[in-house]
């Protein structure tokens, strides 16, 4: 049961104020309890009795019903980003299905140079949905915006549809390492995180793999540590193996100095030891 929108508390009489699915919002209540038609406020307490009841919430309804309609039309006139950023925190101020679901809709279908505010701000609002179905939708460019707002504001509840958008199929290498990257900033243990950021250090693109390298030393997993190695000790070429050797000194551990002093001083390519040194000097180790 709820009273316009707020839950009514465990103890209170029951009430048949309903939220049903054309909106109106009630239905008329007698409880036993108090013997005449009783209306609650949502904290529970009593604002009107007897046939004043029903005229005065059909009379709130009535207000709250050409607020929400008034704050959907400021919002469809705003222009500016500014403006529709005011108009759409007024709406999401109004909890009631009307006002969410249409600041969904206008989170959907707003135009792309206003999409940065619009998720951001229903981020702010607690609306991880807008957020989530901008990962999850087709449209490449509203994609990217919605990993540059989570990276911006970081929300652990965004981390699997992250996961998801950095998994695509033939995803651009950029966008995966800017979904990957925001994943970090929102869940640095999710379970995801490694074996995408080891598929990005894969590709064969050296930026890309530079990228991997750099996000595997940052999530700093056993299997993270095990996989820059690899590189380190392989023949992926110096820029890769140099990223390598940046990535395990920052991942650290009591065997890593040995590791990197090693290279510093034997290595064949003179970028890879000039990296292992920078990453010894980086852990303070002579």
């Amino acid at each position: 049961m709820s009273a316009l929108g707020a839950d009514v508390r465990a103890e209170l009489p029951p009430t048949v104020v309903l939220d049903d699915a054309s909106g109106r919002l009630f239905q008329g209540f007698a409880p036993k309890a108090l013997g005449d038609m009783v209306l609650l406020d949502p904290l529970g307490a009593v604002v009107a009795t007897g046939p004043d009841a029903a005229s005065r919430l059909e009379s709130t309804l009535a207000a709250l019903r050409r607020d929400v309609r008034g704050r959907i039309d400021a919002l469809q006139a705003a222009k500016d980003a500014g403006k529709v950023e005011a108009a759409l925190t007024a709406l999401l101020a109004i909890d009631l299905r009307p006002a969410t679901e249409a600041a969904s809709r206008y989170a959907a279908a707003c135009p792309p140079a206003l999409a940065p505010v619009v998720l951001a701000t229903m981020l702010r609002a607690g609306r991880l949905d807008a957020v989530v179905d901008a990962l999850g939708g087709a449209d490449a460019k509203r994609r990217r915006v919605a990993i540059e707002v989570a990276t911006a504001a970081p929300d652990p509840g965004l981390a699997d549809a992250l996961a998801r958008a950095a998994a695509r199929p033939k995803l651009p290498a950029d966008e995966a390492y800017a979904a990957l990257r925001a994943l970090v900033r929102c869940a640095p243990t999710h379970p995801a995180l490694e074996s995408l950021a080891i598929e990005l250090s894969k590709r064969a693109e050296t930026p890309s793999r530079v990228r991997g390298l750099e996000l595997l030393g940052q999530i700093a997993t056993p299997g993270a540590k095990a996989h820059v190695l690899s590189v380190l000790r392989g023949d992926g070429g110096k820029v890769a193996r140099s990223a390598a050797a940046t990535a395990l000194g920052a991942i650290g551990g009591a065997d890593v100095p040995e590791i990197l002093r090693k290279v510093a001083a034997e290595d064949r390519v003179p970028e890879v030891r000039a990296a292992a040194q920078k990453a010894l000097d980086a852990l303070g180790t002579k």
